[in-house]
């Protein structure tokens, strides 16, 4: 299978991540199924007439995503961030698996980002919430760790359709201590 990125010079956007958002694209849309093998790294950059470090800088963001893994010797094949209670990257197939079953079921998956404000190489790993448009997920985070953990700064995005119950039982809650105007 002929891969032919179309790469762009201008916009100020570099080589890996036009690369990484292509293979994704590609990936999650299915034109390049599980199991498929991508060029090597030297392939891919020599048909492309760039360096060898943006083709490996896109494959490496898409090894720590789980969309592609890495046989030793044998190349970059195409197969959340962390899983509880493995906490190792959910491949992509299986997070759009899991949206699926969770709207074919009419059921909502909570997502708990802990530590995803903390990656110390790569791009950070995209949250299942936002990986396909009004998705079923509601994602919780804090700024704990990021700020201080005193604070106890907490927030969550919710699915459209549960906005509506959400401010209904807001406005119901009654406060235990006062709150500032």
């Amino acid at each position: 299978m002929l891969l032919v990125p179309n790469l762009s010079d201008t916009g100020g956007v570099p080589y890996y991540i036009q690369l990484y958002d292509y293979f994704k694209k590609e990936i999650i849309s299915g034109s390049l199924p599980m199991g498929t093998r991508l060029p090597s790294i030297r392939i891919m950059a020599a048909q492309l007439q760039l360096s060898t470090t943006p083709v490996e800088l896109a494959y490496q963001q898409l090894l720590s995503e789980g969309f592609i893994v890495s046989k030793p010797r044998s190349g970059y094949y195409v197969s959340p961030s962390h899983q509880f209670p493995r906490e190792m990257v959910m491949p992509i197939a299986k997070r759009v698996a899991l949206l699926e079953w969770a709207r074919g079921n009419s059921g909502y998956i909570i997502e708990d980002d802990y530590d995803g404000e903390f990656r110390y190489h790569g791009c950070p790993i995209p949250a299942l919430q936002g990986l396909l448009e009004d998705s079923p997920v509601i994602y919780m985070c804090s700024f704990a760790q990021s700020l201080a953990p005193a604070l106890c700064i907490h927030y969550m995005v919710l699915p459209k359709s549960l906005v509506p119950d959400y401010h209904r039982l807001k406005a119901s809650y009654t406060w235990s201590i006062p709150l500032p105007v």
